[in-house]
């Protein structure tokens, strides 16, 4: 769609279709999967099964910490060992996601360790009621920033809050 008055803006509409994918076999999580092609700020399309892998990953990394959500927040382990510390879920502060009272948490994927260049990102809620990827409410907003934030919910039996 084009809009004129001093100039044309162009605006990109990203519909996306969620449904729940019920992960079996050795992935011992759930999240909304991905059935189109997904376009992240100015990146590449990327194919709904490389957004799913990429998913599924994240949530493996995730629970091989088998980190609790309060040492993740714990302040008296702000200094402990910083390359440890890099790849635990962190309080997500971004504005590409939003949901209304939870607290949502990212795991970074590097693709380069040296530069710590971002390869894709994961985000999801530890709350056992979450509402998070389950309602509308969720809200996906590119911004200035590139990059591929994927939604995820880890099952509440399997994490330690």
């Amino acid at each position: 769609m084009w809009i004129g008055a001093g100039g044309q803006v162009r605006f990109g509409v990203l519909l996306v279709l969620l449904t729940i994918l019920s992960v079996k076999g050795e992935d011992p999580f759930f999240f909304w999967s991905l059935r189109y092609r997904v376009q992240c700020g100015h990146q590449k399309t990327f194919e709904p099964d490389l957004v799913n892998e990429y998913a599924r990953q994240g949530c493996r990394d995730v629970i091989a910490h088998e980190d609790s959500l309060s040492h993740v927040n714990s302040p008296q382990n702000r200094f402990f060992n910083q390359r440890k510390k890099d790849n635990l879920p962190k309080p997500y502060k971004g504005a590409h996601f939003t949901a209304n009272d939870e607290s949502l948490y990212e795991v970074k994927i590097t693709r380069n360790k040296l530069l710590r260049l971002t390869k894709y990102a994961v985000i999801f809620s530890w709350s056992k009621n979450s509402n998070f990827c389950k309602t509308k409410g969720v809200k996906y907003s590119p911004g200035l920033r590139k990059g591929k934030f994927l939604c995820v919910e880890l099952r509440h039996d399997l994490i330690d809050t």
